[in-house]
């Protein structure tokens, strides 16, 4: 219960903590402007994410989580923004469903960016497609205020079901985050980002579809264990939908997160608990991997390796 708490403290905080930081906070940017020839060395996997064991290891997570969602048609994947391994289980998750039917994955990415998503899903992924796709506001944050959805696998987790698309399944992507007039907090988000999946679920009759949001959005319900301060989470106003909801955690590793004015990677600690179905308090199961892995945050020159 206590590592419940804890990284539950550290889930919320990261939501309601995301300000510019102290110079201390170490920012992988170059120390001159970007040039075409700054950033010709680009790794051209960071992309693709085709390490074997890396999606291997996805691959039977996502076979796990498969069997235990059964015949849910929402499926809520909660994870700690900033590490590789959720958006690669989504990858394979997606298709593996895609195999069978149509399958719409929802992202933690401003509502704002859909239009160009929807362009580079229909797009060859290129070079000119990718930079109009990186140009968009959600990925401008400088990474000393990010809280880790901004990374170099999010793009990968896009990218592959451009390429699902391509290969003729029946993917789309929904951005339902949004940005709020601020008179409502977190609160008020949750309900907008519940608004958006409920009414994208309702156009879409068949199929699965697949949200990845911070593990706080997940849950079906505010925990006995939660800070009072904390928000009525967006699975709770999805309950009629009969989600079935995942937390996403690991023994080791690290995260990306911002609290208390800082933004940072954060080190899990290990959760003494195994892989498995829980009793919907607040979630119905639980993947608890080895270790997590940063993710590279985007960064100027990152985003122009991405666009060469």
């Amino acid at each position: 219960m206590l590592k419940h708490i804890g990284l539950l403290v550290l889930a919320w905080l990261s939501l309601a903590w995301v300000v510019p930081v102290a110079a201390q906070t170490p920012e992988v940017v170059p120390s001159r402007p970007v040039s075409s020839t700054s950033c010709a060395s680009a790794d051209r996997n960071v992309v693709a994410n085709d390490d074997s064991g890396a999606v291997a290891a996805a691959r039977a997570a996502a076979g796990e989580l498969r069997r235990g969602a059964e015949a849910h048609r929402l499926i809520l994947l909660g994870e700690l923004h900033g590490t590789r391994q959720p958006p690669a289980i989504v990858r394979q998750l997606a298709t593996q469903f895609a195999s069978v039917g149509p399958v719409l994955v929802g992202l933690e990415i401003l509502d704002s960016e859909q239009p160009a998503i929807d362009r580079y899903l229909a797009s060859d992924g290129g070079p000119r497609a990718r930079k109009q796709l990186l140009a968009g506001e959600f990925w401008q944050k400088p990474v000393a205020s990010s809280d880790g959805r901004r990374n170099a696998d999010m793009i990968g987790l896009i990218d592959s079901l451009r390429r699902l698309r391509h290969e003729g399944r029946d993917v789309a992507v929904l951005a339902f985050d949004g940005v709020l007039d601020g008179s409502g907090g977190s609160q008020a988000r949750d309900v907008a980002m519940a608004g958006r999946i409920r009414a994208a679920f309702g156009r879409f009759p068949r199929g699965r579809m697949l949200a990845l949001a911070g593990n706080v959005h997940a849950m079906h319900h505010k925990p006995g264990y939660a800070p009072p301060e904390m928000q009525d989470p967006m699975g709770s106003y999805l309950a009629d939908l009969h989600p079935f909801a995942v937390n996403i955690t690991a023994h080791d590793g690290e995260f990306q997160a911002c609290m208390e004015g800082t933004c940072g990677p954060r080190p899990m600690h290990d959760q003494r608990i195994a892989s498995g179905p829980r009793d919907g308090d607040p979630y119905d199961y639980e993947l608890v991997l080895d270790r997590f892995t940063l993710a590279q945050l985007l960064n100027p020159l990152l985003r122009c390796e991405l666009s060469q």
